[in-house]
């Protein structure tokens, strides 16, 4: 079945995860279990990240946009599984761009990062709402840094596509690529092919392999990734051999 996705441009907003709120009515009436709305704004004056981070994009540079669909086949449970769909959408269309150009690895950055080598070119956050042990329906904000050439924000490693391709690329062409390698990893989930993508996820993970320095409510510490559970927990091993599973915002890489 191919998807309907209806796409709103706007000037400018506070945050696109909240204007699109407004279109929660059309997306859970329309019958078509495949219809996704999406709105994308020049520039997003209040963008969010996890928890308290802010998101800082120059006007008509990069990509911000959220998406407002409802889930099928997915339990409020498994929601993680979502996250790591446009987790690989993502990943899969910056590595197009920039990966034949100089060969630098693509990876996903627990838990909703797009790492460019040891640099953040995308932050992801994803709401879902759930109603009566179900779904109800999940917002996905994504911003990408497209062309963007400098950041004055005090974020650590900020980097966009432009520097590393010293070249512009076409956010409409990029949005289409994105929007279109989500649906596919949607159809692979509802169609019971999910650990397939779950695979591809965990087997692009930053820092996947070696020893690495992390940090939680305790101090920092040396551990290797294990794995990434469908709940989506990371679960970690300790130098000294003890395996640790740690929640969102409980734990945090040192880079």
């Amino acid at each position: 079945m191919t998807p309907q996705i209806k796409i709103i441009h706007i000037d400018s907003t506070g945050s696109t995860n909240d204007y699109i709120r407004q279109y929660r009515e059309e997306c859970l009436t329309n019958h078509d279990p495949q219809r996704y709305i999406v709105v994308v704004a020049e520039e997003q004056t209040a963008g969010r990240g996890s928890g308290k981070n802010t998101w800082e994009s120059e006007r008509g540079k990069n990509l911000t946009f959220s998406i407002i669909f409802r889930p099928q086949a997915v339990l409020p449970a498994e929601q993680y599984i979502l996250s790591m769909a446009i987790a690989v959408a993502v990943r899969e269309a910056v590595e197009q761009i920039v990966f034949p150009l100089e060969g630098t690895p693509i990876t996903v950055k627990w838990p909703n990062d797009i790492f460019i080598a040891d640099e953040k070119v995308c932050g992801i956050l994803m709401e879902c709402s759930i109603r009566n042990n179900a779904i109800d329906h999940c917002i996905i904000g994504v911003g990408l840094n497209v062309n963007q050439r400098s950041f004055v924000s005090d974020a650590p490693n900020p980097t966009s596509i432009c520097l590393h391709t010293d070249a512009e690329t076409d956010r409409e062409e990029l949005l289409s690529d994105i929007i279109s390698r989500f649906c596919q990893q949607l159809d692979a989930i509802a169609s019971g092919h999910s650990p397939d993508m779950r695979m591809l996820y965990r087997s692009h993970l930053y820092r996947r392999q070696g020893t690495w320095t992390f940090e939680d409510g305790e101090g920092r510490f040396e551990a290797t990734i294990k794995e990434v559970a469908d709940d989506g927990h990371l679960v970690l091993v300790r130098t000294g051999g003890q395996t640790e599973s740690y929640d969102f915002h409980t734990v945090k890489f040192i880079i």
